[in-house]
């Protein structure tokens, strides 16, 4: 029953920088409502089991654009304290709002195979992440920090008119 209430969240509870419209190359625009999920979180662990459950389903109800992608923030440490909740939360929803650019991006890409039916679950929950997942792949790098695993970057923005804030201000000053 908690897995039910978590999958009807999922479903219904989508914010705008999800909500996007993706360019198929031979079929023009499709609305889409996306979810970027953390892979361990408890949204991330219902939808993966109910797709395990229900591997053959058609139209399936959810699909998987990618079953990983890794995203790296690369900051200023001088001016961002990753450790302060509210740089972290805002680093977070910017790594969720790249990740549904870079899928976006990916879609259109000429190269890309997907069509409205694969998005839609005609082919089952998996099909689009097999589809994407040579082009994703190629949108990774490697960092130095973990040179075993390729990543996404995500450039880091604070705001155009107000300073990065600074690692000593208190949290509450730090909030936007």
């Amino acid at each position: 029953e908690k897995t039910r209430g978590v999958l009807n969240q999922v479903r219904q509870k989508v914010s705008k920088e999800q909500q996007t419209t993706v360019q198929l190359k031979r079929e023009g625009p499709v609305e889409l409502k996306l979810r970027v999920f953390v892979s361990n979180s408890l949204e991330a662990t219902a939808v993966s089991e109910y797709i395990a459950k229900h591997p053959a389903q058609v139209p399936a109800p959810f699909v998987v654009l990618s079953n990983s992608l890794p995203m790296a923030v690369a900051y200023d440490a001088s001016l961002l304290d990753p450790s302060a909740p509210a740089i972290a939360d805002r680093l977070r929803k910017q790594a969720k709002t790249y990740a549904v650019k870079a899928l976006r991006e990916t879609i259109a890409d000429k190269r890309c195979p997907i069509t409205t039916s694969l998005l839609r679950g005609h082919r089952g929950p998996l099909a689009p992440a097999e589809a994407l997942s040579s082009l994703l792949a190629e949108r990774a790098v490697r960092v130095d920090a973990d040179p075993h695993r390729s990543y996404i970057m995500v450039p880091v923005r604070m705001g155009k008119s107000s300073p990065a804030p600074s690692p000593r201000l208190p949290a509450s000053a730090r909030a936007a």
